[in-house]
C-alpha cells in the first residue's frame, strides 16, 4: 500500500495509528491493516487483530483552511440515530 498526499498518511502511519488506539482501548494486538475502498475525504481502515477479531479506523481528512468538526458531526448523527433505536 502506498501513502497518501491529499492526508499525508501512510499505511506505516495508520498501523502505528491504531497500534496506539488499539492498546488504549485494551483490545488485542494489531496483525493486519488494509485500506478499504472508497471515500474522498476520509481513509478508513480494516484492522485484523491477533486473536482473528477485527475493527475499523477512519481517519478523517484535515485541512487548515477546513475547520469542521467531523469526528463531532458523525458521533451527533450517530447517537441520534441509536436513541430512536437504529442498530445496524
Amino acid at each position: 500500500m502506498t501513502g497518501d498526499a491529499a492526508t499525508g498518511t501512510t499505511p506505516d502511519d495508520s498501523a502505528a495509528v491504531a497500534g496506539r488506539l488499539l492498546a488504549q482501548a485494551q483490545l488485542p494486538a494489531l496483525s493486519g491493516i488494509g485500506r478499504l475502498a472508497g471515500g474522498k475525504n476520509n481513509r478508513v481502515f480494516q484492522l485484523d487483530l491477533a486473536d482473528g477479531g477485527r475493527a475499523v479506523l477512519k481517519r478523517y481528512h484535515v485541512d487548515a483552511r477546513d475547520d469542521r468538526d467531523r469526528l463531532g458531526a458523525e458521533w451527533r448523527f450517530l447517537d441520534y440515530v441509536w436513541a430512536r433505536g437504529v442498530r445496524n
